[in-house]
């Protein structure tokens, strides 16, 4: 009990320190002391649980019915009362105060406990320090005097102390095993919170040890899926566990409750974050293997037209070699020919001499002999040839060089009609004196498309159907490929027709998928209409295959008509 004589220094203790009744003493002017008093506790500190009793003269007693009324006083005794009476009043204003600081010291810890499961939602912190912030909030709420968070590894379990006096090392260590170790074992069991005494003789005497003062602990799982992540035992002491009813229990089932819902969406999202991001490095590895399952099927294909194109660089090369041959001999007879004019220049003023005579026969008949005639005028031919062979080895390579370039993504106009015959130049040799191969490109102008995914298609496309055609027992002229091409409102359509064996029903939904072929193994990569058909899809068209058996296949190619500005956005 603490005395005051004057007001300030009643209203700085009052401001630090909990008081469960404060008993005024007075006889003069009793009304004001007593409204000072009540309305800082009421007003100004907003105290409605501690207890105001007044003890006054039977003068004052007039203004009895304002205090209890208006000024909020619990109560009113003469100065004669009993002293008896008196002491049990205050006695049961102490425990009605301690009650109720206890039902709010409850009640704030509660909420404490809800706000915890509530960051679990909110905070971004690690599970660990997260399930750290709830063992406090739990401690505080089944007023526990020592609680411990236990996680289960393979070698067994571990312990982190959350609140009370600080246990050492080898301490922490004694709780996870004996009769201690096996209270946590069985927690880990349980999915639910449960209150439990310690009845156990040596659990009792372990924890006293440990200065652990205890008679009962509360376990709580923390659960995920099923699997329990950690255990939160709180030791209470024996006058506490009154307070930890079964309506605390029932609100930290439903703590228990929530927080598995929070930890599990968490996890559900972190776990669906994880497979964003393996979704998005698994694109990025497609979309890289797409581009290379491309440029190896144009290298595929460049591998087929290898020997052909070492045959067409051959066949100007051989021409342009021998023409050198011939061109060595020309030059050999005109240089021959200019000694014996330098000679012939020299005897000139002497023309009578036999010297000169013989020289002038030696020039007739060497120019007779060799046909100086016919080399002037063969050698510009010969020349001609040549630079046409070096010009036709040029445009080979040249036409090689742009079908093996990778190509990007941007758009131009392409002469269709020249892309055709370029691409028909480079698979010269596998159709000459194979198939026919006809065109008809009814195009007024150039055509907006990506140049090399068109050529490639073009090519995959030819050499499909030279290869069908192969099959058949028939002339070049009776084996026809049509390459036909025309332009409406809706696009560019371009039309590769063979009049091959077909493409069987039960395939035709096939052919467009990676690695389907039909031929055998070893002569082909089943690549090639798969990488025609997303080619064409990058090209914001479309590729349809339409076959008879024993009659013709079809494949019609839908291009949009764009300008080049909007097929690059």
């Amino acid at each position: 009990m603490n005395e005051f004589s004057r007001f300030s220094a009643f209203k700085k203790f009052i401001r630090s320190n909990d008081a469960a009744v404060v008993l005024l003493f007075t006889t003069d002017e009793a009304n004001e002391e007593v409204r000072q008093v009540s309305r800082y506790l009421r007003q100004g500190l907003a105290n409605h649980a501690t207890r105001i009793m007044v003890l006054t003269d039977d003068k004052q007693r007039r203004y009895e019915l304002q205090w209890l009324e208006d000024q909020g006083v619990d109560a009113v005794y003469s100065l004669d009362t009993a002293h008896e009476l008196l002491v049990a009043r205050l006695h049961r204003y102490q425990k009605t105060y301690a009650a109720l600081s206890q039902r709010l010291y409850q009640s704030e810890n509660r909420t404490g406990l809800l706000l915890s499961v509530t960051q679990f939602s909110q905070a971004r912190s690690s599970f660990s320090d997260l399930i750290a912030q709830f063992a406090t909030a739990l401690s505080g709420f089944c007023f526990a005097s020592h609680s411990f968070v236990f996680r289960q590894r393979q070698e067994g379990f571990t312990a982190e102390q959350v609140c009370g006096t600080a246990l050492s090392a080898p301490h922490l260590n004694s709780l996870t095993s004996g009769p201690l170790g096996r209270i946590v074992e069985s927690s880990f069991r349980l999915s639910t919170p449960q209150l439990e005494l310690v009845t156990q003789d040596d659990s009792i005497a372990i924890l006293d040890e440990l200065g652990i003062d205890s008679s009962g602990y509360v376990s709580f799982p923390i659960v995920v899926y099923g699997k329990v992540l950690a255990v939160v035992l709180c030791f209470i002491q024996n006058h506490s566990m009154d307070a930890v009813s079964v309506r605390q229990i029932d609100i930290m089932k439903d703590a228990s409750s929530q927080l598995r819902n929070l930890l599990e969406r968490r996890t559900a999202e972190s776990r669906l974050k994880t497979q964003y991001q393996r979704l998005k490095s698994t694109l990025l590895e497609l979309q890289t293997t797409q581009d290379q399952l491309v440029q190896s099927e144009k290298m595929a294909s460049v591998g087929q037209l290898a020997a052909g194109i070492a045959h067409e660089i051959n066949n100007p090369m051989s021409f342009v070699l021998s023409n050198f041959k011939s061109m060595d001999e020309y030059v050999a007879t005109m240089i021959k020919m200019l000694e014996l004019h330098d000679q012939f220049v020299q005897v000139l003023n002497d023309a009578e001499k036999p010297e000169a005579k013989a020289l002038r026969n030696d020039i007739e008949n060497f120019q007779r002999s060799k046909d100086l005639d016919f080399i002037l005028e063969d050698i510009w031919e010969v020349v001609n040839e040549s630079r046409q062979g070096l010009l036709r080895v040029r445009d080979i390579v040249s036409d090689l060089q742009s079908f093996c370039h990778k190509q990007s993504l941007e758009t131009t106009e392409v002469d269709l009609e020249a892309l055709v015959q370029e691409s028909l130049r480079m698979l010269k040799y596998q159709l000459v004196g194979n198939v026919t191969v006809n065109t008809k490109i009814d195009l007024e102008t150039p055509i907006v498309a990506h140049r090399g995914f068109l050529q490639q298609v073009l090519v995959n496309l030819v050499v499909n159907a030279s290869h069908a055609l192969e099959e058949l027992d028939r002339t070049a002229n009776e084996k026809i490929i049509q390459i036909s091409a025309s332009q409406s409102d809706d696009g560019i359509e371009l039309i590769i027709r063979d009049n091959g064996p077909g493409i069987p029903e039960n395939v035709r939904n096939k052919i467009f998928e990676p690695f389907f072929t039909t031929k055998e193994i070893g002569k082909g990569t089943g690549l090639g209409l798969s990488v025609s058909y997303n080619l064409i899809q990058k090209m914001k068209g479309s590729i349809e295959v339409d076959s008879q058996p024993d009659t013709y296949t079809q494949f019609t190619i839908k291009l949009p008509v764009m300008e080049v500005a909007e097929a690059e956005a």
